[in-house]
């Protein structure tokens, strides 16, 4: 039973990349290593990202260093992850040029764990809720997990601002990419405080135990062991209420529902979701409308040792009147690496494809190599649509220093109204290249 449950919740965990390709995450908190051999508490990790795209008429960099520092005793964490980022657009159409350097914190929050009392964060830290679709951004805030008996609470509450948000100008290539005039974006605040958000959620896990392993326990991507089941169950059932408010959210928004996880067996998985929202327009009218999400995931191992996962995903949302739309600012459930559809492009689907390829020996040129394929399409007027492919294979080199190499490619074809809103949809190419040393 507790192998089963931790292969659920290894396989969610693992689906979440299909999603969201284009930011900038990384592995560098696995390559944490003591400072010195005689104090273990102080640990330290660096990396560098090259890369390079061409799409449309233009011609885009993306390079970081970063940083990562640690101190840990017992229960307590000091993490601070920061670096610089330099970034190049040429438009070869007009000739520009515009290039820009430019520093910055992913991470920097300080942490408290207790198997009794929970986890507590406070800082500049990732976010990201417990269901599929309300809130995954990078916050200065606080965090606040409670571990019960068969489940447990969570709190979050934060501020959103440009300089270190998820789809800001450090962490991001939603500046590279930013090739459609008059796209409505979420509102992210130049300031702290400007852009606000509070959220309580608690998960009931029928397979939970307190005692016998914790909810913020960290697991290998893939497990050897199969999931034969082959009876339904319900491994999460959970109840959320989130709030936005600042001075640059003219119109504040509550959204409150219920999500769940599914299990069929045989390794199919339906993450359902259903969420009432409730703001106030200029015109004093109280809009209200539900939004919807529906995810399905079937994962497959192999004979040979590989391993394939599919999912498809479905968000929608349905007004109550004529005027009324989604108005969430910190879901970035963006679709594909170039259109970024979000909240405003309600509703849409995405699909994923990732397949790992086990090779025949651990020395082989592909073992653990990856090969995705993913798209989105809007179900609306405009009927943007991306989809895209991605070859890519991290190269681990142990013998006189641990470090890694990944080599990621990328091609992408999108229909989309480039020259602004009001025009025709036309397609374009996306050709990328990555490489990311970490050490």
């Amino acid at each position: 039973m507790m192998k089963k449950t931790l292969l659920f919740i290894l396989t969610l965990t693992l689906l979440n990349p299909l999603a969201a390709q284009w930011r900038c995450k990384s592995e560098i908190g696995s390559y944490l290593k003591p400072i010195t051999k005689e104090n273990g508490s102080f640990s330290w990790a660096f990396e560098l990202l090259v890369s390079g795209a061409v799409i449309d008429h233009y011609v885009a960099t993306n390079d970081f260093a970063i940083l990562a520092l640690q101190y840990q005793k017992k229960q307590h964490k000091l993490y601070l992850e920061g670096g610089i980022k330099f970034y190049n657009i040429y438009d070869f159409k007009n000739n520009l040029n515009p290039y820009h350097l430019r520093p910055g914190f992913k991470e920097l929050f300080y942490q408290f764990s207790d198997q009794n009392w929970g986890k507590l964060k406070v800082g500049i830290q990732s976010m990201r809720s417990n269901d599929d679709y309300l809130l995954n951004e990078r916050v200065l805030g606080i965090t606040y997990k409670v571990p019960l008996k068969t489940g447990a609470i969570s709190l979050n509450a934060g501020t959103v601002k440009k300089d270190f948000s998820i789809n800001g100008t450090f962490c991001t290539t939603g500046f590279l990419y930013d090739i459609m005039p008059d796209k409505v974006r979420p509102i992210v605040g130049n300031g702290l405080g400007q852009s606000n958000f509070a959220m309580v959620s608690y998960d009931f896990k029928p397979m939970f135990k307190k005692k016998e392993v914790s909810e913020f326990e960290e697991f290998s991507e893939f497990e050897s062991e199969v999931d034969q089941k082959k009876s339904v169950s319900l491994e999460n059932l959970g109840i959320v209420a989130y709030s936005e408010f600042g001075s640059w959210i003219p119109k504040p928004v509550t959204l409150a529902g219920l999500y769940a996880s599914i299990d069929f067996g045989h390794q199919f998985y339906l993450f359902p979701e259903v969420l009432y929202q409730v703001y106030q327009d200029s015109s004093v009218q109280v809009q209200n409308g539900m939004i919807y999400s529906l995810k399905l995931v079937k994962r497959v191992n192999w004979k040979n040792g590989d391993q394939t996962q599919l999912n498809i995903h479905y968000i929608g949302y349905e007004g109550f009147k004529g005027n009324s739309m989604a108005m969430n600012s910190f879901s970035n459930i963006f679709g594909g690496t170039v259109l970024r559809l979000d909240v405003p492009e309600l509703p849409f689907i995405k699909t994923g494809i990732r397949h790992i390829i086990e090779g025949k020996t651990e020395q082989s040129f592909a073992h653990n190599m990856e090969l995705k394929l993913y798209g989105t399409t809007q179900i609306g007027t405009q009927n943007m649509w991306e989809l895209d492919g991605e070859i890519g294979k991290t190269f681990h080199f142990d013998k006189y220093m641990k470090f890694s190499v990944l080599l990621n490619l990328q091609y992408a074809y999108l229909v989309a109204p480039f020259d602004g809103i009001s025009n025709p949809n036309r397609g374009a190419h996306l050709f990328r290249i990555e490489s990311r040393i970490t050490f």
